[in-house]
């Protein structure tokens, strides 16, 4: 089976973004809330995105003079699958960012 022709520039394009928005992050595989003991702990660069739902000022209002981040556990990973070569990635597993708080 052939790849489709924009396979190659898809790929070309994720590691690019990789390269200026990727940042190192720890994968932890988890089973029922503890350590997987058959899927490694690993560190991948990755894009990590933190918040970005709906923002609104202190006053609850959508006023444009300032605008604040609140992390509340919500979070994207986005990792480049076709370079990606760590354990397969199961719902409840954590990450966390390592070269930020």
């Amino acid at each position: 089976m052939l790849p489709a022709r924009f396979h190659e520039i898809r790929d070309r394009a994720m590691a690019a973004v990789d390269n200026v928005f990727g940042e190192p992050v720890r994968l932890s595989p988890m089973v029922e809330g503890r350590r997987d003991p058959d899927r490694p702990q690993v560190e991948v660069e990755a894009v990590l995105r933190v918040g970005g739902g709906q923002e609104t000022n202190a006053n609850g209002g959508y006023g444009q003079s300032w605008r604040t981040q609140i992390a509340a556990g919500r979070a994207e990973l986005h990792i480049n699958r076709a370079a990606y070569t760590g354990p397969r990635i199961i719902s409840g597993d954590k990450v966390r960012a390592i070269a930020r708080r």
